[in-house]
């Protein structure tokens, strides 16, 4: 018989209260009842509610009342992420929801939160949401279409915030009379090297973060590889999303790798 494992899963959105505290105390019970683990992971998928500082809220919480998790993202038991959007990252999930579309199981679903307010009703004096699954009869080709247009409008938002970035860090060492600039290079080309330092460091800590191994070479005018693991190819599609770049893969990766297979950056 497997070991039992019951997780609990709270959202870092603010303070605990009694219906986490209950729903965390019946996992525990009976993790425990069972000599089994009780994991910790944390749900923060929401992050338009998440507060700076509720993750230790959790942790002193759980403590103080003698819940102590067996694993979480403090204590790695070798089968994390303990924390959703890190999960969520990695792709871990994304093999799987292909697998219900193509399945005929599941289905894109475009509709943005404007379009899915509008189907709230009112019955009998109480206010219920219904989708008209209005996505559901999509051809392939506008499916394929509209994620094209998803993956462009993202890469947009994201140059765009990078480019926010630049002009507020320019306008405030203006603002306080210091040049962070060299007296030589025009200011449209500071602006575009610190542009591509930000956006080099997210790709390359969005790297780290998966434990991909990689190797810088633009130091050396050369490129950014990363070596091929049954992971990489997911984890670098959501980079590519975020950032706008592009991966190739290579069966037998380049000098860098040693001849292994490899991604690397064009």
């Amino acid at each position: 018989m497997s070991k039992v494992r019951t997780r609990f899963a709270p959202s870092p959105t603010g303070r605990m209260h009694v219906g986490n505290l209950r729903t965390a105390l019946y996992t525990y019970l009976i993790a425990k009842h069972e000599g089994g683990d009780f994991i910790l992971r944390i749900e923060d998928t929401d992050q338009e509610r998440f507060v700076e500082g509720a993750l230790d809220i959790i942790y002193h919480t759980l403590k103080e009342t003698g819940l102590v998790h067996d694993e979480g993202p403090d204590k790695d038991g070798g089968v994390g992420p303990y924390v959703q959007s890190e999960r969520n990252a990695q792709g871990i999930y994304l093999k799987y929801a292909k697998q219900l579309i193509e399945q005929g199981d599941a289905y894109y679903c475009f509709c943005d939160e404007e379009r899915l307010a509008t189907l709230h009703t009112t019955v009998n004096g109480k206010e219920i949401f219904h989708y008209d699954k209005h996505c559901l009869h999509l051809s392939k080709e506008e499916i394929e279409a509209k994620l094209r247009e998803d993956a462009t409008r993202t890469r947009r938002t994201i140059r765009k915030t990078i480019s926010d970035i630049v002009e507020a860090y320019y306008t405030s060492k203006e603002q306080e009379g210091i040049a962070p600039t060299i007296p030589d290079e025009p200011a449209s080309q500071r602006k575009e090297e610190l542009h591509q330092v930000i956006l080099s460091e997210g790709i390359t800590d969005m790297l780290l973060a998966n434990e991909l191994r990689y190797e810088d070479n633009r130091p050396k005018s050369g490129t950014v590889w990363v070596y091929d693991t049954p992971e990489a190819k997911s984890i670098l599609m959501t980079i590519e999303a975020r950032f706008g770049v592009k991966f190739i893969f290579a069966e037998h990766g380049g000098k860098a790798t040693y001849g292994k297979a490899a991604w690397y950056m064009k």
